[in-house]
């Protein structure tokens, strides 16, 4: 076996220690890297100037980098067609999404909505995101057809969800108003939004599916 000359064993020995500091200096950067969370939907993602469920994660969690990209009164398809853009502009670890219920009260079916939504899920994880995908809420508005629509993307999420490696936060079950059935806690008068105090109760929801889903360890909570 011929001996190394001692040049080349010193190259060597400090191409593998700057391979090792490198490697180090990558680990700690992500280490330190906040996650970044992305809140997709419509007007109930979108809340007020006041008050949103984003809002509330980023309340509960500073560590947190939390990004609300909710458009009221967008369906399915639309909020697809900008997809792409989100995930390129904020490089979420995590999406959030929830959707559907435009499309039915503005005449698309539960079909459309859950093609759309399926696609949205897949895009997302493409992009190397995690995706959790959150059931439509009772809505005090909606016809027996929109009830029913409901009924049929809420149903397709519990199951496609999990058996998909996305998570599912049932806000149609945990939302619901016990005193006030099809109708959501916190509901405004319009029957489709929520207050104050609802969007807080729903962040509060959203936070428990997330630490439950990602078990994150104390430190990047």
């Amino acid at each position: 076996m011929l001996d190394m000359p001692r040049s080349a064993s010193r190259a060597a020995t400090l191409g593998l220690l700057l391979a090792l500091a490198a490697g180090l200096l990558i680990w700690f950067v992500r280490a330190k890297k906040p996650m970044t969370i992305v809140a997709l939907g419509d007007s109930v993602t979108a809340g007020t100037p006041d008050s949103s469920y984003p809002q509330r994660l980023a309340q509960r969690h500073p560590r947190w980098r939390v990004v609300n990209r909710g458009v009221g009164g967008e369906r399915t398809d639309q909020i697809l067609g900008r997809v792409e853009d989100v995930l390129l502009a904020h490089k979420p670890d995590v999406v959030i999404v929830l959707a559907g219920i435009n499309d039915l009260h503005k005449g698309r079916n539960a079909d459309h909505a859950i093609e759309h939504l399926q696609r949205i899920y897949d895009r997302c994880r493409s992009g190397r995101a995690r995706v959790m995908a959150c059931t439509i809420m009772p809505t005090m508005v909606s016809g027996l057809e929109i009830s029913q629509g409901i009924d049929t993307i809420n149903a397709w999420i519990r199951d496609y969800g999990p058996t998909h490696g996305f998570g599912v936060c049932d806000l149609s079950q945990r939302m619901a108003d016990p005193q006030r059935p099809g109708e959501t806690l916190g509901s405004t008068d319009d029957g489709i939004h929520l207050t104050e105090l609802g969007y807080q109760q729903m962040g509060d929801l959203v936070d428990a599916c997330l630490q439950k889903w990602l078990d994150l360890p104390a430190s990047a909570r």
